[in-house]
């Protein structure tokens, strides 16, 4: 009756709960939030210290202050419940008003201090794992150029990140229909009642900036609004949260240019609250995605480029053929119509070596367009390698004496045979053999060659020329790679990464070695049969 009167002096704004015995105030402790305890320490059945620690076994569901109380003035009493972990100790015999309220204030403002540090503590150790886990799902958001498979993928790395239930990624590209993606973290989850998606973006859409939001089921209690109102929406503003509601979170995606991208939305945080570090996270998380989503944009864009670049480049080589047999059957019927005559022959060559060239150009677009497209696929067989070195010397055997450069072919028959496409490995050769023919000088010679090495062919064309700039060798086998020096420019640069593609396809690899003004050396290898 004493402390009743006494906290009714003091004035202090509190709901008072009674309890007898230790067991009832357990009781009370584990049903009622209590912010704070008057602790007698003679209890009837043990001390007010011996409470004290069974209340401290609760663990973190205990958290109120404690302030004791004794009528016994033994200095040892006072250690033993302070020990026991009472906030501040009361004689009884100088209890007043005053003494009750100023101990019950320092102690509740004790007792929000320590509060406060342990969110904060707590809030400290969950930012950081989420940063961990924000490390660790960077390259999985950026691990695929795929939308759809980037959605999927970034949602659940946005339940993973920011401990949630559910997430939905929203794409919302510019002029074109939104595309989306939701992802839970367990099959209790996905059986939940889907969040209202639709308005979460919306409103983080028209704000530019992240949004909080209560999502409340529909039996859930709110003081702030009528139940028909919550039937209707079920989602509350952070302002407004409702008892056993879910924290929710929705984040703009923005581009490079600052415009939305899309919209990043989370539905059960941890602890039922969305606190400053999920937001951080979520923002950096968004901004992740976005990059990612800009990327899946450009990329298809340059994929659509590609294709419509494949099908004007199908079309033109296809227009450009027909002329081009026209005019080749025109100067078979002039050699047929037209008298020996030196001058005249001398023209219709000059038309036949231009149109072989064309003929090449366009059968090289078209061969790069179906590798792009179809990628290659060979037939290897076993062939003699002494046989390709001669079907490559006698093919390249007129340029060569138009350019009065020597063919030395060497090593074919110490090789033996080698698994390859015939025509293909042909190819290769031809090629290699004519660029080099083609910056050799007058007199000079292009030597090809074959050794065995291991379970390997290994062949080389070698010319004296003129060698590559080191800056340009990463670059030879590029599509349409031309050297530098625009006087030296004769084709559009599709040969080199033709040739590089046959290789890989049959299983080789093939590379250059240079050394400007001391000449070039193109290697390739195939299997030996």
């Amino acid at each position: 009756m004493k402390l009743r009167r006494a906290l009714g002096k003091a004035k202090l704004d509190v709901e008072l709960l009674e309890a007898s015995d230790a067991d009832e105030a357990l009781a009370i402790v584990k049903s009622t939030r209590v912010d704070c305890v008057l602790l007698d320490y003679l209890l009837p059945t043990m001390t007010g210290a011996e409470l004290l620690r069974q209340l401290a076994d609760l663990g973190p569901s205990f958290d109120a202050a404690v302030i004791g109380l004794t009528g016994i003035g033994d200095e040892s009493v006072a250690v033993e419940l302070m020990k026991a972990g009472t906030a501040d100790y009361i004689p009884k015999h100088s209890l007043t008003p005053e003494r009750l309220a100023l101990s019950v204030r320092a102690a509740l403002s004790l007792r929000r201090a320590e509060q406060a540090a342990r969110r904060a503590r707590s809030e400290h150790r969950r930012y950081v794992v989420a940063l961990r886990a924000l490390t660790e799902a960077a390259p999985r958001v950026h691990g695929t150029l795929d939308r759809d498979r980037l959605l999927s993928v970034a949602a659940f790395e946005a339940c993973r990140v920011l401990g949630a239930q559910r997430a939905e990624i929203a794409s919302t590209p510019p002029g074109g229909p939104v595309s989306s993606a939701v992802a839970a973290i367990d099959g209790a989850a996905r059986a939940l009642p889907a969040p209202p998606w639709d308005e979460m973006r919306r409103q983080s859409f028209e704000a530019r900036a992240p949004q909080r939001f209560y999502f409340a089921p529909a039996d859930a209690e709110t003081p702030s609004r009528r139940d028909a109102d919550l039937e209707k929406s079920h989602l509350r503003p952070a302002s407004s949260r409702v008892a056993r509601a879910e924290a929710a979170l929705s984040v703009p995606l923005l581009g490079r240019m600052g415009e939305i991208v899309g919209v990043m939305s989370v539905v059960g945080l941890p602890d039922g609250e969305v606190r400053d570090a999920d937001e951080a996270v979520a923002s950096q998380l968004g901004q992740m995605v976005a990059v990612a989503l800009e990327n899946v944009r450009l990329h298809e864009s340059a994929r659509e480029a590609a294709r419509a670049c494949d099908e004007m480049r199908a079309i033109v080589c296809h227009d450009l053929r027909n002329p081009l047999g026209s005019i080749q059957l025109g100067t078979t019927l002039l050699r047929e119509m037209v008298p020996d005559d030196v001058e005249t022959d001398a023209v219709l060559t000059r038309m036949d070596v231009a149109m072989t060239h064309m003929q090449r150009l366009i059968g090289d677009l078209l061969e790069s367009a179906r590798i792009v497209e179809k990628g290659l696929v060979v037939a290897p067989t076993a062939i003699p390698a002494d046989e390709l070195l001669t079907a490559a010397q006698t093919i390249a055997a007129g340029q060569a004496a138009a350019a009065h450069v020597n063919l030395e072919a060497t090593g074919g028959d110490l090789v033996g045979a080698v698994r390859g496409e015939r025509d293909r490995v042909l190819q290769v050769l031809s090629n290699l053999v004519g660029n080099a023919i083609k910056y050799t000088p007058s007199g000079g010679t292009v030597r090809i060659e074959a050794a065995r090495e291991g379970d390997l062919a290994r062949f080389t064309v070698r010319d004296p020329g003129p060698g590559i700039p080191s800056e340009q060798v990463p670059h030879v086998f590029d599509m349409f790679w031309q050297s530098g020096d625009p006087t030296s420019r004769r084709g559009i640069g599709l040969g080199l990464y033709i040739a590089r593609s046959i290789v890989e396809a049959h299983g080789g690899r093939i590379w250059v070695e240079t050394q400007p003004g001391a000449g070039t050396a193109f290697h390739f290898t195939l299997a030996a049969a």
